[in-house]
């Protein structure tokens, strides 16, 4: 069972996500910089981040995650409310291996999950 570390700020969407997750073991926290510390303790398979949070957002957590050679090989797909292309652009220069817009159905989001682990199996 693969391990998603889930970095949402907001309760009822954490909820949400954790419920839709079931089948996979998670781990939550609340911001960027719990996430990126998160990540480098525990080593998910992946992280499911939201792009606006407090303190640390989720795009300058992915770009640090990136850039740790330790950990640039786990996946992260950024969740945000937005839609604007910048705002793609910027999360998939930040190396994110894939974004989805809020809101979204629970076979959309597995479907990015599953795609992203089986990518980070290949390699």
């Amino acid at each position: 069972m693969a391990t998603i570390l889930l970095a949402e700020d907001d309760k009822d969407v954490a909820d949400l996500l954790a419920d839709v997750l079931k089948d996979y073991t998670t781990i939550r926290v609340l911001d960027g910089k719990a996430a990126v510390q998160k990540v480098r303790e525990l080593r998910p398979d992946l992280v499911l981040m939201d792009k606006n949070m407090p303190g640390m957002n989720g795009i300058e957590a992915c770009r640090i995650l990136k850039s740790d050679p330790e950990l640039k090989a786990i996946p992260v797909i950024m969740l945000t409310g937005e839609g604007q292309m910048s705002t793609v652009e910027t999360a998939l220069e930040f190396g994110a291996d894939g974004y989805i817009q809020k809101p979204f159905t629970p076979k959309r989001l597995i479907q990015h999950i599953e795609l992203a682990l089986a990518k980070a199996r290949k390699v």
